[in-house]
């Protein structure tokens, strides 16, 4: 049996385990150190990255906010210089708004599959009756509950247009104003898309195969195309109204351009035959030129325009009895239009070389001076001789000095003209000849002069990032508009004129202007004072937002200093950078009555079909104002003619006042007015096509919400029987008082509806004419005398 036997420790076992404890002690005091280290350091890293800190907010004291510029930038956790963004918000920044929209027939149901495009509209073209006025931004399909999403532009409108779909926007001007955020705008109603047929023939009747239509719309569309078949039929499908004009030629046949009224009647198109003419372009010696381009300047953009080119380098086209009009260019040659009158066969245009123009623009001491704008601009002439017009246009050019003061001009037309500083009145008489160029123009203008310019806040502190311009086109420099550096300076090298004017502005703060005379050696301190912004809450009666309302904000005590804005989809419009003080604000009803659709005239406004409110902007903050909408009253007009609708005609009411209010009436003759109130007054319809107008006494009943009335137009029948050589450039003209009918179809045409009143019928040109008066009721049948 063994036995353990316990021996006594010795000293040197004992200090050893003590040792152990301690460093094992030491390790756990250096953990527990480490942990509360990065405890606290990741507690400042996951603040900053989790965004919580804020901009710092501009107060109405400036002395409370802090350095720098203070109330723009948003300070943010930096680490090496490189700043920490939120992901989301960096993505969101990054990311367009985009608009919503949902798609619906006139029974409010869902439209799936419809190809809708986005337009970007600027302000300037947003009611453009020109088509190609837009460019396309994206294209998208409806979903099953009809909705779509688009992106928006920076700026102006964003319409939607549906082309060769099954379904077409009711209003014809589907614009919305866009927003920094997203927008959903609700329900666009749609409407079954229409189809204009049409038939073309010749002079005796004989349909023409493969003759090319093209349908021009009253709206942004770009223009249609088709052919006719070999019955001379054509069609268009998927039309959202009337086309402003059909165009139709064909091999052989002239061009007939024609305004349909209605889509219910067959559009009959007559081309008459031509005959064949040869155009040849030449040079200054008289030969023939190759690789000339000669286009068809009297065809639409869309149709076929080109010229055929015979095998001796000259070009056929068909000439008949109006004018044809050609455009004639070449690689470096001038750019001719000429006119071919009728009964010219053989034409001939001379294509001159072009001209090359070199400069400098150079100071008193003959040193050149880099950066100035230049304009080079050269007159058009006209050469008329044996039934053919020649004709250039007038051109200008532009160009930037380079580094020594040098500018060239290339492809300059010969002929007559000057050539000066942009925006300087002194213009230098030059003459460019065919081929050759002219050197060493010296264009000799003032020494540029400094202009230190330095933007500060009301504490003096420097503003960086304010943007610097002139005012005056007379005034150049070598940059602008010019930007702040970091101490709030930029530097302007002017030239023109003794003074100058220059704008600053910066978001966030009120522009300025600031006159300043040249040649003072002090730097320009120009002080900015915080601005003020604006959220403008437009509701109707019920207190629901009333999307893309036009909003119009001006200083109260200078009505001079305005702006205005459409609100987004929530009914909200933002204005920024405004002056503090007192501004009014007013909202204004449309003449529809459809405030989604933001169709405004300032016609058919009634003054208490306005809401005003004013409000004092204070700096820094945003103010809030609510824009409520008085009550409206609504009266639909419903057209007959011989106890059938009349579409497409307008209706206007005037009160006692003055004050209009217009509408078209749809295919069931009904016209929407919306106005304040009505009342006693007095309506003018006028029909389509026709300049001929019928005035009504009318009084709709006040306090009514809805009100319907009918309107019986009293009027006549004409027919006019017109000769056979009426066309375009000869038609027969109807008179009553300045207004004139063109007639331009021969055979019988009917007038109608006719108001009564005395007529005057005559062909153009001649002095025969017949004077009838017209009574209510009345069936007559005029021959239109030679």
């Amino acid at each position: 049996m063994l036995t353990r036997m316990s021996t006594p420790e010795s000293p040197s076992s004992s200090t050893h385990r003590a040792g152990s404890k301690g460093r094992w002690l030491a390790v756990f005091v250096v953990l527990l150190a480490l942990v509360l280290v990065l405890e606290f350091s990741f507690g400042i890293v996951a603040s900053a990255l989790s965004g919580t800190t804020n901009a710092v907010t501009l107060e109405t004291d400036i002395e409370s906010a802090g350095a720098g510029d203070v109330g723009v930038e948003t300070p943010r956790a930096e680490s090496d210089g490189v700043a920490v963004n939120d992901r989301e918000n960096t993505a969101r920044a990054r990311r367009s708004p985009t608009l919503s929209a949902r798609l619906v027939d006139p029974q409010g149901n869902a439209l799936e599959g419809l190809v809708v495009d986005a337009i970007a509209v600027d302000e300037e073209h947003r009611f453009d009756r020109q088509p190609g006025a837009a460019v396309v931004l994206a294209r998208a399909t409806s979903s099953r509950d009809g909705r779509i999403a688009v992106p928006m532009p920076r700026e102006g409108f964003v319409a939607l247009d549906l082309r060769g779909q099954p379904f077409v926007l009711t209003d014809r001007y589907c614009h919305f104003a866009v927003s920094e955020s997203d927008v959903d705008v609700g329900d666009v109603p749609c409407r079954p898309a229409a189809t204009l047929k049409g038939r073309v023939v010749d002079q005796d009747g004989a349909p023409v195969e493969n003759a090319e239509c093209l349908a021009m719309f009253d709206t942004t569309m770009s223009p249609v195309t088709t052919r006719s078949d070999r019955d001379g039929r054509f069609v268009f499908d998927g039309i959202a109204l009337l086309p402003g004009a059909v165009v139709v030629t064909g091999a052989g046949y002239g061009i007939s351009r024609e305004r349909p009224k209605d889509l219910d009647t067959e559009l009959q198109v007559r081309l008459d035959r031509t005959h064949t003419s040869v155009l040849s372009v030449t040079d200054d010696d008289g030969r023939l030129l190759r690789s000339v381009k000669v286009l068809r300047a009297d065809l639409p953009a869309g149709m076929d325009r080109s010229v055929l080119t015979r095998a001796d380098d000259r070009f056929e086209f068909d000439h008949g009895d109006v004018d044809s009009i050609l455009s004639c260019s070449a690689n470096g040659r001038e750019t001719v239009v000429v006119t071919v009158r009728p009964g010219v066969t053989e034409a001939s245009v001379t294509l001159r070389d072009c001209a090359r123009v070199e400069g400098r623009v150079v100071d008193s001491s003959g040193a050149g001076i880099p950066g100035i704008p230049v304009d080079l601009a050269v007159e058009g002439r006209s050469l008329d001789r044996s039934g053919v017009a020649c004709k250039t246009k007038s051109v200008m050019l532009h160009a930037v000095s380079a580094d020594r003061g040098s500018f060239v001009f290339e492809e300059v037309p010969p002929g007559n003209g000057y050539v000066r500083r942009t925006g300087a009145p002194e213009l230098m008489r030059v003459q460019t000849l065919p081929g050759k160029t002219l050197r060493d123009l010296r264009l000799e203008i003032d020494t540029p002069q400094e202009l230190h310019v330095v933007v500060v806040d009301p504490l003096d502190r420097p503003i960086s990032g304010a943007r610097i311009e002139t005012t005056r086109r007379s005034v150049s420099s070598e940059l602008m508009p010019a930007m702040t550096d970091r101490e709030g300076r930029t530097t302007l090298r002017l030239v023109g004129g003794r003074t100058c004017s220059l704008r600053v502005t910066k978001h966030g703060w009120v522009k300025s202007v600031v006159d300043r005379e040249l040649g003072r050696s002090e730097p320009l301190r120009v002080v900015l004072h915080p601005a003020a912004s604006v959220r403008v809450e437009v509701v109707d009666a019920e207190g629901k937002p009333v999307p893309n309302a036009a909003v119009f904000a001006y200083l109260t005590n200078d009505d001079s200093v305005s702006a205005y804005r459409h609100a987004d989809g929530r009914g909200v419009a933002r204005f920024s950078d405004f002056e503090p003080g007192p501004w009014t604000f007013q909202v204004r009803s449309t003449s529809s009555g459809q405030f989604v659709l933001g169709r405004f005239s300032s016609d058919s406004l009634a003054p208490d079909a306005l809401s005003i409110k004013s409000a004092v902007l204070r700096a820094g903050s945003e103010t809030v104002v609510t824009l409520r909408f008085g009550s409206v009253q609504k009266c639909t007009v419903r057209v007959r003619w011989k106890s059938r609708d009349l579409a497409n005609a307008r209706v206007t009411f005037f009160d006692a006042r003055g004050s209009a209010v217009s509408a078209l009436t749809n295919e069931q003759g009904r016209a929407l007015l919306v106005k304040g109130g009505f009342g006693k007054g007095r309506v003018v319809v006028e029909p389509e096509g026709s300049p001929f107008t019928f005035t009504h006494d009318l009084e709709v009943p006040r306090g009514r919400a809805e009100s319907f009335e009918t309107i019986d137009l009293a009027g006549a029948t004409l027919v006019v029987i017109a000769p056979s050589d009426v066309s375009r450039t000869k038609p027969v003209q109807l008179f009553k008082g300045a207004e004139v009918l063109r007639i331009t179809t021969p055979g019988r045409v009917v007038v109608e509806p006719l108001p009564p009143g005395v007529f005057t019928l005559r062909k153009q040109g001649t002095n025969a004419a017949a004077k009838f008066a017209v009574k209510v009721g009345d069936y007559l049948e005029k021959v239109v005398p030679n």
